[in-house]
């Protein structure tokens, strides 16, 4: 984990607890199918106009966070 890598004390600098709400993946469209179902989120893909190197996006809902 990048944490640990760069010898950063998450908990130290951040008693909250959470460094970000999301999570970063490396992967391909396909990759992104599987997490939406998975998770029962709703994908975003960007479309052909938009130059990123952003593959998607999968938005879950909070309650289905909060009720895990």
């Amino acid at each position: 984990m990048w944490v640990e890598y760069y010898q950063i004390d998450a908990l130290n600098q951040n008693p909250i607890g959470g460094i970000s709400e999301d999570a970063d993946f490396l992967g391909t469209r396909d990759d992104l199918t599987s997490i939406d179902a998975a998770t029962s989120g709703s994908p975003r893909l960007p479309t052909r106009r938009e130059i990123t190197a952003l593959v998607g996006q999968v938005f879950v809902p909070v309650w289905l966070r909060e009720n895990s």
